[in-house]
């Protein structure tokens, strides 16, 4: 009897024991399963995370390779322009250089001009009574016309080379002033003889008749003169009669065979229809003049070709500004884009790095949690 009820105590026990274990067994069991779920659904959860990464690394990666070649392509250009400015700003230097030569040139031509305009304008080396009463008109003591009178020399024009056969058609009278009619030249000589001003000579225009007009211009052309406009009336005034020879051989020749008139040599040398013969270099201060009237046309071509030249050098130069200024531009621009591309780029290769390191870690946790949910299903397989 004792020994039925200790059996019963020590079974009593042992289904206690199992109860218990039983119970432990469950609820470890619902531990596991709930860990593996939450394991689960963290392990989905880093997996979504990971490929969420993985896209946001490729994306990365693929900014960062178009942003290496758009910066390649950009820093070309940058040394593209580079190269152009600098030739471009090279060009303009030498424009600006050619420009101040120019200027320093037409500054000498006008300084020049100037000079023998003024000795012009004083009829320099003229007779002082033509000078005096030149300067009456000028300052309204006299009247002789609507405009200043002109001597005969600032009215014609004689070739390089014709000054001597100029003084031998014109003589003294080349310094006369031309006048529009009788009526001034002859209130020019009162006022020159009361002045006292000396022997003064006079040419009226109305004087050389209509038919001065149709004066020989093959004969005008061959002595190398020519007339201002509205004076081309003096030609045949002046040199009616004249003929041109070539030696003075031949002008005798001619006169002894009976021609008249007067012929000139182109040096200067005259025999005049009276059997006068005259000849040599001519103490002709007009000779002074009508270099400086040929030089001073010279002069004004010259310096209207060097300005419109200095016009297309400064329309080049001013071109060439136009475009260092877009180039520059241009240039500021691409320094600001890459500038800001590397800054991006910098960014990118950081976030790229940060994203490898991420992933790193997120595929270690995913495999500790692979091996620590292996483990729980493995114990909760034994546990069921």
């Amino acid at each position: 009897m004792e020994e039925a009820r200790l059996e019963l105590v020590e079974w009593m026990g042992e289904r206690a024991r199992l109860k218990n274990a039983l119970q432990h067994h469950r609820k470890r069991s619902e531990e596991l399963q709930k860990s593996l779920e939450k394991g689960k659904a963290e392990q989905e959860g880093l997996a979504r995370k990971l490929q969420e990464m993985n896209v946001t690394g490729s994306s990365l990666e693929r900014e960062i390779r178009e942003l290496e070649e758009a910066l390649g392509q950009l820093r070309a250009r940058r040394e593209e322009i580079k190269e152009k400015l600098s030739r471009m700003q090279a060009q303009r230097e030498e424009l600006r250089a050619r420009l101040q030569d120019l200027g320093s040139s037409i500054q000498r031509l006008g300084s020049r001009m100037q000079a023998l305009q003024g000795l012009q304008l004083d009829l320099a080396g003229f007779s002082d009574g033509i000078r005096a009463l030149r300067e009456a008109a000028r300052t309204g003591e006299i009247h002789l016309g609507n405009s200043l009178p002109k001597v005969v020399a600032e009215v014609v024009d004689a070739s390089d080379g014709a000054d001597g056969l100029v003084s031998a058609l014109l003589g003294d009278r080349i310094q006369y002033l031309v006048v529009e009619n009788w009526e001034q030249a002859l209130r020019g000589l009162t006022f020159a003889k009361e002045k006292g001003l000396g022997r003064v000579g006079f040419v009226a225009l109305e004087a050389c008749g209509k038919a001065s007009l149709e004066a020989n211009s093959k004969d005008e052309s061959r002595l190398g003169l020519s007339w201002e406009p509205g004076y081309e009336r003096l030609g045949g005034l002046f040199l009616e009669g004249a003929t041109l020879v070539d030696t003075v051989q031949e002008a005798i020749n001619r006169r002894l065979s009976g021609i008249k008139g007067r012929l000139v040599t182109s040096q200067g040398d005259l025999l005049d229809s009276r059997g006068f013969l005259e000849g040599g270099d001519p103490r002709d201060p007009s000779k002074a003049y009508l270099a400086r009237r040929r030089e001073l046309k010279d002069l004004e071509a010259s310096l209207k070709k060097l300005e419109e030249e200095g016009r297309e050098l400064a329309a080049q130069e001013i071109e060439l500004s136009r475009g260092v200024s877009v180039l520059s531009s241009e240039q500021d621009g691409l320094v600001d884009l890459i500038h800001a591309k590397e800054l991006r780029l910098a960014e990118c290769r950081r976030d790229f790095l940060s994203s490898k390191e991420a992933a790193g870690g997120l595929k270690q946790r995913l495999e500790a949690l692979k091996w620590q949910m292996g483990g729980q299903a493995e114990e909760l397989g034994l546990a069921v």
